[in-house]
């Protein structure tokens, strides 16, 4: 039996390393979807639009970075049944193109950190991101 108000999103995140050390964003205290949670720079989809060329547009959307969109190291998917979205999403290796510096965009997020797997260990996170700590990143 099919549900009515179910959602489907695509979504694709950059996983960015620097010195040994990955970028993460916390999500706003005014965000309707997970606040005060950390993520990585990304997000949906328009309608039409690749995952490779979603990545590029959300990290410059959201951090300033203008980023090399490498290898997808992980997929994601996650119900949420208090709203009916379902969601999958997409992480790729990104590369940051030239003299970059990360600038986050207030009405999206209200932080950033260059972060160890140590620490984001210890952060709360959004639930692709626990995922991808606990399944592909400490398996390394």
């Amino acid at each position: 039996m099919t549900q009515v108000n179910q959602e489907f999103k695509l979504a694709a995140h950059a996983w960015i390393q620097k010195d040994n050390k990955f970028l993460v964003t916390r999500r706003s205290s005014t965000d309707s979807f997970l606040p005060l949670t950390w993520d990585t720079p990304g997000g949906s989809l328009d309608f039409g639009e690749d995952p490779i060329s979603a990545v590029i547009r959300e990290t410059k959307e959201e951090a300033g970075l203008d980023v090399k969109v490498g290898k997808l190291i992980y997929c994601h998917n996650q119900y949420y049944p208090n709203n009916g979205q379902y969601w999958f999403a997409l992480v790729y290796e990104c590369e940051i193109i030239g003299d970059s510096v990360v600038t986050i965009d207030p009405s999206e997020h209200d932080d950033y950190r260059w972060i160890t797997l140590e620490e984001l260990k210890t952060l709360p996170k959004i639930d692709f991101l626990n995922d991808l700590y606990i399944n592909y990143l400490t398996q390394k």
